[in-house]
């Protein structure tokens, strides 16, 4: 999937210019691993899911959908409650976000 809009400016700092001075370091690892499944996948439907309640313990298990304010977006778990989350739209991953939705 292509990344389209990124909405979080350190990130957005990260991905176009390699400048990871606004995200935590120790969270640079799984941020990269994160953005490499989702540009390594051609649609939503080829990134790994979670199993339900898995999400919320593993930073290693794959994305889960959203509810509430950010329904029709996908989440993957950073630590704890960071999350790296995107509304999949085709084959573009947009409104690329890292917060904590919780």
């Amino acid at each position: 999937m292509q990344i389209g809009k990124i909405r979080h400016k350190g990130l957005k700092l990260y991905i176009r210019r390699s400048d990871p001075s606004k995200l935590p370091a120790k969270q640079l690892p799984r941020i990269d691993q994160i953005l490499d499944l989702i540009e390594a996948a051609t649609s939503a439907d080829d990134l790994p899911r979670a199993q339900p309640g898995q999400e919320a313990k593993e930073t290693g298990a794959g994305c889960h959908s959203l509810k509430g304010n950010y329904k029709g977006f996908l989440a993957f778990t950073i630590t704890g409650p960071m999350r790296l989350v995107f509304r999949p739209v085709g084959s573009i991953a947009d409104d690329l976000d890292y917060l904590d939705y919780h």
